[in-house]
């Protein structure tokens, strides 16, 4: 989470912190898992082209996912006889 973002939900007191206390170290240790793994693996191959294949790779995957759960999510609605399309963001 960007820290201007953290800082307006943590003034309007919608921040989880306990939310914040678990996500926080995780994200912390990912990415620095991340840049060492990469980094090793640009001074292994002596090529930069790794890092855009991981980010391909990465970018692939979160496509795949999206057409997965959403297209199950849709086929799930016309055999439930539930309009599908756009739908207002606060449904009240």
């Amino acid at each position: 989470m960007l820290t201007d973002t953290a800082c307006c939900y943590r003034a309007t007191g919608m921040l989880n912190i306990s939310y914040v206390q678990i996500f926080a170290p995780i994200a912390f240790l990912s990415s620095a898992l991340g840049v060492t793994i990469v980094s090793w693996a640009i001074r292994r191959t002596g090529r930069q082209s790794v890092l855009l294949l991981l980010m391909s790779g990465v970018l692939a995957i979160g496509m795949m996912s999206v057409v997965i759960f959403g297209g199950g999510r849709t086929v799930s609605d016309i055999r439930g006889g539930r309009r599908i399309g756009f739908n207002p963001f606060c449904d009240n």
